[in-house]
């Protein structure tokens, strides 16, 4: 049988998708205080999901551990994306998705303490080492005490670390609930989450809806949450993980370019060799632990989270 490319094209378009959403974060915070524009971005992307939802005839679920679990997991969204909204004012789009790509890293640690499968390879253990040796570079020389950017960066860190919870979360209580109702509760959730943040602490007179801003807007909600998630769910079905592991390794990636040709984003050597070494630790995590796992005929341990910011 013929070999179909459209997975692996579909691989490195979510990888553009979800490059380009940390660039298009940037261009919305210049006239949108975050909490309130990761709340219209949550708004308009629970419509369209929820769009999806009725065509597909999907009905809600009716237990309330169910209930319990999406709720769970769409407050841990929140705080993801609250503290990457907030933490993207102060970082630029490509640091900030340098520093969010240690997620799978977290994973790997949640799992082993939060799931009955307590493992954790030597690969793996390397693979983190190494990668938080580059955050210690890029730390070192970009960010100063002296102002919020040193803030900036431990929030894309913190935001790694709520979306790494709620992945192996997910993955050990939401196996059962359908992937579109579970989004959709998920971004309602966020939706709320944040709504009440940007309520309580920012100024309504900061949301000014520029064109900028409504593009990013729309960008985010269509592109970067709708359309990524239908994408992203179909070709987790048609490729291996080792296969599907390369998002999250090209995602900062293309961050970085985006950065540097839409916003002439400048990066010192450190962030260079510091995010050269995170990527190394992430392949090491996500690829090399999965394949070494599949050559000795054990099961890999699930650390692939979606990419999206």
């Amino acid at each position: 049988m013929k070999r179909s490319y459209w997975p692996t094209l579909i691989i490195f378009l979510l990888s553009f998708i979800w490059g380009s959403t940390w660039v298009a974060i940037q261009f919305g915070l210049e006239s949108l205080p975050p909490f309130l524009f990761a709340t219209a971005r949550f708004v308009i992307a629970a419509v369209l999901v929820y769009v999806a939802m009725v065509i597909q005839r999907i009905p809600f679920p009716k237990d309330r551990h169910t209930w319990k679990v999406m709720i769970v997991i769409g407050i841990y969204q929140a705080l993801d994306y609250a503290f990457v909204f907030w933490g993207e004012q102060y970082v630029n789009a490509g640091i900030g998705a340098i520093l969010f790509a240690t997620m799978p890293f977290f994973v790997v640690i949640f799992n082993y303490f939060m799931s009955e499968r307590h493992e954790m390879s030597w690969v793996q253990i390397a693979g983190i080492t190494i990668s938080f040796i580059g955050v210690i570079f890029i730390f070192a020389d970009d960010f100063s005490f002296t102002d919020k950017s040193i803030l900036g960066g431990i929030c894309m860190i913190l935001a790694a670390m709520s979306g790494a919870y709620m992945s192996v979360y997910a993955k050990l209580h939401a196996n059962h609930i359908n992937p579109v109702t579970n989004t959709f509760v998920q971004m309602l959730v966020s939706a709320l989450s944040l709504g009440i943040l940007g309520l309580v602490f920012e100024d309504m007179h900061r949301f000014q809806l520029t064109v900028n801003a409504a593009l990013a807007i729309l960008y985010l909600a269509v592109f970067g949450s709708a359309l990524a998630f239908i994408l992203y769910m179909w070709v987790i079905k048609k490729v291996s993980v080792i296969e599907a592991s390369i998002i999250p390794l090209t995602t900062p990636i293309a961050a970085v370019v985006l950065g540097w040709l839409m916003r002439n984003e400048e990066f010192g050597p450190n962030v260079f060799f510091g995010g050269a070494l995170i990527l190394i630790g992430l392949y090491m995590v996500n690829v090399l632990a999965a394949r070494l796992a599949a050559k000795g005929g054990r099961p890999p341990v699930g650390v692939l989270p979606t990419a999206e910011p």
